[in-house]
């Protein structure tokens, strides 16, 4: 009997260890902390961080919904997990997911910034009614959070009435920093696959978007009502988008597009980019292999971009415009698309008409210092306004090198662009970041080159010398910061070195350091907090003629 007793104690003490290995979480206001220890949190019901009140949760944690259940934030939730040990968001019933963490009023209410960084949020599901039927992983609103490092990723907005969608991200007037995330294989039924943006301008950068879905618009990204986010770097590949803009769509908004590889992508209109009665900023971009009906690599409906230094390459439109479509469209009377065309590569594109360039009646692209297939035969259907220096030269691509479009030397698109056009400049760097006017022909003129890259440039802020530049191999963490950056390098002997900040124009802001470092690895911290929130780029060299640039993002906290 006594030994049976003893096997029973022991048998009790393993189930009572193994309940408090986990926390049920009712429905109904959570805050405070939710440590590794006590993971995972078993939600079974809706459940909110109310006004004033923060949840923090550890790095490791593992949030587990038993229900088609809402996480509301009113107050703030700072869950940062680090890069080896993710906060994850999950569910086990994949069919009926959860309903996404859903950020409400934050901002409106004076409310501290969350934080979502190094998470896992997966198989969120949005349906019914305004604004339930949107944003299946992360819904945003009146709100300001910072998404970041984060997996977002096989989340579905379902189904709803309107205009809804979603299904990674969904931001209405609101403000969020998105950035360094890994987007993948979330689907909207109607708009914005991997991310929807309305009424805001969300800062979207260095994040790898793709493999996203939309029934109706924009696989990748799509924006309506007056939202202008800054799209910058990054990679917007294998999305696709049922009726228009495969990786993008941008609607009424005057969004900023730069520096962006847009690959792969497949739509009726558009695989690539479709805009409609929106004028936005195309800087930069690689937009390479999509596929459409109409518009393979960019479709414009009603709308006149401004498309400087990008490499249109390889798109294919089984219709229309194997490169770009230019169609008018209706609101109440026609509005045309004449888009403002210079220092682009158009090469290589394949439609049934007008292979590079395809534009409807009184739709008239401007056309400066382009380097276009088939320029005077046949790449070209339609109208267009033939400003000076268009060519039709094979832009020889630099194959062996290490980024695909770069341009090799001797190529005729080097130092062939135009700096100014018609008052609007252009911008500062390229693709890479490097100085976009150089002059990469050593003739002693600088012009910009065709196409996303500028040929030999150095970084920003650094004065053309003709002679060869080594790099330094520079790390720059956090990136983006909010207040402290950190610098690490490694010097083969003694150096001076000289850092400098410049914005966007160039203009340097401080110089950092300026000092003598003896050889071996080196590590600087720097406290930028009197520098605003943005985009600026930190220049390094040496006085052995080594040298670099960094772009750097500056955020709130």
């Amino acid at each position: 009997m006594k030994t049976r007793l003893f096997l029973f104690s022991i048998f009790s003490f393993l189930i009572l260890q193994t309940s408090q290995s986990q926390t049920v979480i009712p429905e109904g206001e959570v805050f405070g902390n939710w440590l590794n220890s006590a993971s995972p949190y078993l939600i079974e019901g809706e459940v909110n961080i109310p006004l004033d009140k923060t949840l923090i949760i550890e790095p490791g944690v593992e949030v587990k919904f038993n229900g088609h259940y809402k996480f509301i934030i009113y107050g703030c939730l700072l869950a940062e997990g680090t890069p080896g040990d993710s906060i994850i968001f999950t569910t086990d019933d994949h069919e009926t997911g959860w309903h996404g963490l859903r950020f409400t009023d934050t901002e409106t209410n004076s409310q501290p910034i969350s934080k979502v960084t190094f998470c896992i949020v997966e198989y969120g599901k949005s349906f019914g009614t305004c604004p339930n039927n949107s944003g299946a992983g992360i819904y945003i609103g009146h709100s300001r959070p910072v998404i970041s490092h984060s997996s977002i990723r096989n989340n579905s907005a379902v189904s709803g009435a309107g205009e809804w969608g979603g299904g990674g991200i969904y931001s209405e007037f609101s403000t969020p920093e998105i950035h360094d995330n890994h987007i993948s294989g979330n689907s909207s039924g109607h708009d914005g696959g991997g991310i929807y943006c309305g009424y805001g301008s969300p800062v979207i950068s260095n994040n790898k978007i793709v493999n996203n879905q939309a029934g109706f618009r924009g696989g990748g990204i799509a924006t309506f009502s007056f939202s202008s986010p800054d799209i910058l770097n990054n990679e917007i590949a294998g999305n696709q988008a049922n009726s228009k803009g495969g990786g993008m769509y941008l609607s009424g908004s005057n969004s900023l597009v730069e520096s962006n590889t847009i690959k792969g992508n497949y739509s009726s209109d558009g695989g690539g980019i479709a805009c409609y009665l929106s004028n936005p900023r195309i800087f930069n971009n690689l937009i390479i292999d999509n596929e459409a009906n109409r518009g393979g690599a960019l479709s414009n409906l009603g709308s006149s971009p401004k498309l400087f230094n990008n490499t249109l390459l390889r798109n294919y439109a089984s219709s229309n415009g194997g490169g770009m479509v230019n169609m008018a469209g209706m609101v109440g009377v026609l509005v045309y698309s004449n888009p403002l065309m210079a220092n682009n590569i158009i090469f290589l594109n394949l439609a049934t008409e007008g292979p590079q360039i395809y534009s409807n009646p009184d739709n008239i692209p401007i056309l400066w210092h382009n380097d276009i297939e088939g320029f005077s035969s046949g790449g070209i259907f339609g109208s267009f306004d033939e400003q000076e220096g268009n060519i039709d030269i094979t832009p020889d691509f630099d194959s062996e090198g290490e980024h695909d479009c770069a341009l090799s030397d001797g190529s005729e698109c080097i130092d062939n662009g135009i700096n100014n056009i018609s008052g609007f400049g252009l911008p500062e760097t390229d693709i890479l970041g490097n100085k976009r006017i150089w002059d990469g022909n050593d003739d002693g003129q600088a012009y910009a080159d065709m196409g996303a890259y500028e040929f030999g440039s150095s970084s920003l802020g650094v004065i053309d010398t003709g002679m060869s530049i080594s790099r330094i191999d520079v790390k720059v963490s956090p990136n983006p910061f909010v207040n402290a950056l950190q610098l690490s390098f490694e010097l083969e002997c003694q150096q001076r070195i000289l850092l400098s900040i410049y914005n966007l124009s160039g203009k340097q802001l401080n110089v950092l350091s300026n000092e003598n470092l003896g050889c071996g690895e080196h590590q600087l911290i720097f406290a930028l907090d009197w520098l605003p929130a943005g985009i600026y780029f930190l220049n390094i060299k040496t006085d052995k003629g080594m040298e670099n640039t960094k772009k750097i993002v500056k955020i709130t906290e």
